[in-house]
């Protein structure tokens, strides 16, 4: 079935598919257990395990879902082994919206019975996304699970996917206390040997260990809770503080500026700014650039307006987070000089720069 796909959806032939079936075929495997062996078995599905084909192999056994999926208008992703599917509901529409992703459950599980897959209930999770107005109205109509292969899965307060943490309101509060646990405890781990190790290599384990947890998908962070931003900044001064061996007399931003460690807000600001000029130069990835426009008049634009991407209008604090939001706001304050760079290099030195200034001034 997957040389299947390969040859007819993807138009692998010839040498690669003979390779690729020389590869897949005549595997076998037993189990081994407290020195007992099972008997050895021909592997008639699956790739093998843990090899570097594996993940995109996987990803080609199942890309006709994307069909079924379209099929009951339910948008959806996927990585690796990991489907995602998610669908917009009002208190207008829940029963139709119901109905229909019920329908397009028992579409995929019956997608996967023939394919060779099963659906694991115990895995699965729904997350509902939404103020906390709207979700107690909701859960007042009845809409408090999903049936998932038979099984009725109630809504979670958060979930975890590629390492962040969703809440149902999105205030990442739960995101923040994650990182904040697992900082501290390499930030403790720093501590116990800092004084064996020179402070080049205690500052490149802070950045590999401490602040790439920090800099880990942080512009989802624009706009979250003062608190929030506290708590990661009091872990970022603490590490710094180890770093540099300095007694707790030294203010922590002098500290910073000594490390050259932008603080968190401006890491969140240079995030976005980077993701934004990416997208203005190359219009990819395609999803993002669609939330964005480019403010345009019809008369002669003050140097104020140019190169400036429209801010749109929102209702909802929740939606003030959001990237449509957040880069216009971010870009729109960077100066003149630098939303007219067209140099990769230059915008980010210039940026480092500019936000630098901003925070130590």
């Amino acid at each position: 079935m997957l040389l299947s796909r390969l040859r007819f959806t993807f138009g692998i032939t010839d040498n690669v598919s003979e390779w690729l079936s020389s590869y897949l075929s005549n595997r076998s495997q037993y189990v081994a257990f407290d020195g007992h062996r099972s008997t050895t078995e021909t592997i008639t599905l699956g790739v093998p395990q843990g090899s570097v084909l594996a993940p995109l192999l996987f990803a080609t056994y199942l890309s006709p879902i994307q069909n079924l999926f379209q099929s009951f208008g339910v948008l959806h992703q996927q990585y690796a082994d990991d489907t995602q599917i998610y669908i917009s509901v009002t208190p207008q529409s829940l029963t139709s919206v119901s109905n229909n992703l019920q329908d397009c459950l028992s579409a995929v599980k019956d997608w996967f019975s023939h394919n060779g897959l099963v659906i694991n209930p115990d895995k699965s999770e729904t997350l509902l996304l939404s103020t906390p107005q709207r979700i107690k109205k909701l859960d007042s109509l009845g809409f408090a699970n999903i049936n998932v292969g038979g099984t009725a899965v109630s809504f979670s307060d958060n979930m975890r996917t590629l390492g962040i943490t969703l809440d149902s309101t999105l205030t990442f509060n739960k995101h923040v206390e994650n990182i904040c646990r697992s900082g501290y405890c390499h930030l403790r781990a720093i501590r116990h040997i800092r004084k064996i190790i020179d402070e080049a290599d205690a500052n490149a384990l802070a950045r590999a260990f401490v602040q790439s947890r920090l800099d880990y998908c942080n512009s989802l962070l624009f706009n979250t809770s003062e608190n929030n931003f506290s708590k990661l900044q009091r872990l970022q001064n603490s590490l710094a503080r180890i770093v540099t061996q300095s007694p707790r007399c030294i203010p922590s931003l002098s500290l910073l500026q000594y490390l050259h460690w932008l603080p968190i807000k401006h890491r969140v600001n240079y995030k976005i700014a980077s993701l934004t000029f990416k997208i203005w130069q190359s219009g990819r990835p395609q999803p993002l650039s669609e939330l964005l426009h480019k403010y345009t008049c019809g008369r002669s634009q003050r140097s104020l307006y140019i190169n400036t991407l429209v801010k749109p209008r929102t209702h909802l604090a929740l939606c003030d987070k959001s990237f449509s939001v957040a880069a216009p706001q971010v870009w729109n304050a960077l100066p003149l000089e630098m939303r007219l760079c067209t140099s990769h290099q230059n915008f980010h030195t210039n940026l480092k720069s500019t936000l630098f200034t901003a925070a130590f001034g």
